[in-house]
């Protein structure tokens, strides 16, 4: 969305899903090139917005929290942990908090998962493993039943020489968020 010339990311709720109404600006001003999702759970909401490197947005991955879709607070501030470019990309409310997935986008190509009880606090990240044939695996999103977890992305495997790299789609299965086995 557009607000007075600049491009935000917005919120809007709908009491029937046939008419909506924008929230305000609750996340002010934020890289030109971002990418926004919303995860709405039992105890509130966390949106996500997320940098692009790679299109010139600099500055640190932020998480909001609300109660109730229309106040919206900034939670703990996250740099992706340390991690350099690990970007989270989505997120899912589920039976013990949330989860939010990305990937190490730099060098290593590793895919990670965080994770918070209450959208507030969020607790390290977890690598998921990954192995041959691959090289390198990305997330893009993550998906839940309620009680158990889906994330989902692709597996690369780089050619040797000048030939094209492989990639494959990829999913990891967890009950707990901690715990993950590719599938």
């Amino acid at each position: 969305a557009a607000i007075f010339g600049q491009i935000r990311p917005m919120i809007w709720t709908s009491p029937n899903g046939l008419s909506w109404t924008p929230v305000g600006d609750p996340f002010g001003p934020v890289p030109e090139y971002v990418r926004t999702t919303v995860a709405a759970g039992a105890d509130g909401s966390v949106a996500i917005v997320t940098p692009y490197p790679d299109e010139g947005a600099t500055g640190p991955v932020s998480v909001w929290w609300s109660p109730d879709g229309l106040t919206w607070a900034a939670a703990a501030p996250i740099d992706s942990f340390g991690l350099g470019r690990a970007l989270p990309l989505d997120a899912v409310a589920f039976a013990f908090g949330f989860v939010m997935v990305g990937s190490d986008w730099a060098d290593t190509g590793t895919p990670y998962v965080w994770s918070s009880p209450d959208g507030l606090t969020w607790n390290n990240p977890v690598p998921l493993p990954f192995g041959p044939p691959a090289d390198a695996a990305f997330l893009s999103g993550v998906s839940t039943n309620g009680t158990a977890l889906v994330a989902f992305g692709d597996d690369v495997e780089y050619s040797p020489g000048t030939g094209p790299a492989i990639g494959r789609a990829s999913m990891w299965m967890s009950t707990d968020a901690s715990n993950w086995v590719q599938v």
